[in-house]
């Protein structure tokens, strides 16, 4: 909803569930993806927010970061420190 950003896509374990999201959002005209590795893969895509579970986040983020997009992540980031390091890590090498 900020008037400074612009949603181009949305991804999910299935093509289903990312469509039925876009259309609850009101967003017809987003790319719609059935894997979060071909959101990750999409040239046009710069940031990311991974709205899921928190023992998903680290390996996600690891996995956004090395595609050079900029991530967001709800709280908690990690389930523990080691976690955080890592995702902190791979943020810092990737310059995301």
């Amino acid at each position: 909803m900020s008037p400074d950003a612009t949603l181009s896509a949305t991804g999910s374990r299935s093509i289903e569930k990312a469509e039925k999201f876009a259309t609850l959002m009101g967003q017809n005209s987003v790319k719609i993806y059935g894997s979060y590795d071909q959101v990750l893969d999409d040239p046009c895509v710069d940031a990311v927010y991974l709205p899921l579970p928190t023992s998903l986040h680290a390996h996600w983020a690891v996995k956004v970061a090395r595609k050079k997009k900029h991530l967001l992540l709800e709280k908690p980031t990690a389930l523990d420190v080691a976690e955080l390091v890592q995702i902190l890590e791979a943020c810092l090498s990737n310059g995301v």
